[in-house]
């Protein structure tokens, strides 16, 4: 029994069920939030597009709300988009917006840090630029140290690739020279 078609199976289903059913992709979005190297990274550079498209709706007077609307689009992960959609809906109460962004698990104490600062000193747009900057920063840093381990891993990858075609292209040079010498000690 092969077992490239069942891998093959079992991704398309896979990937329709992630786009049809609810659970499953809110399933493989935490899952990809948590992964060792690439979780970190995917949740700074979404902080960064969130807290960009904030700053900039803010900054040319679009409301908070359809600023929080607009800025939920951003991003296909669906953990993300729920989270802004509740403080998008909560905002209604009068509740701080950074005390709306700590009470979120998926944000972190940073970012609302950052938000408590611009409200207070009334430049919440200039403080999500500020958050955008640094979360950008803490991408392209990431990203760096990623491509650090990478490298190296690439090089005995494709060194390995090459040894292993190297020993397939002259094992038939080594197995005839091995039958000519046995050959020759036989005469």
């Amino acid at each position: 029994m092969e077992i490239a078609p069942i891998i093959v199976h079992t991704a398309v289903i896979g990937m329709y069920l992630n786009k049809k059913v609810y659970g499953v992709k809110k399933f493989f979005h935490t899952l990809i939030l948590k992964l060792p190297a690439f979780g970190p990274l995917v949740k700074k550079s979404i902080y960064a597009k969130v807290a960009l498209v904030l700053a900039n709706l803010l900054g040319a007077g679009v409301s908070i709300i359809e600023a929080l609307e607009i800025s939920s689009k951003v991003t296909s992960n669906i953990l993300v988009r729920e989270a802004i959609g509740r403080i998008q809906k909560e905002i209604l109460t009068g509740k701080n917006l950074s005390a709306l962004f700590a009470s979120e698990k998926i944000f972190p104490l940073e970012f609302s840090e950052f938000m408590k600062v611009g409200e207070k000193t009334g430049s919440v747009d200039e403080m999500f630029n500020s958050i955008s900057i640094y979360y950008e920063a803490e991408v392209d840093n990431a990203v760096g140290a990623l491509k650090q381990f990478i490298e190296p891993v690439m090089i005995v990858f494709i060194g390995g690739i090459i040894a292993g075609l190297l020993l397939t292209l002259y094992q038939p040079i080594f197995n005839i020279c091995l039958l000519y010498t046995s050959d020759a000690a036989d005469e």
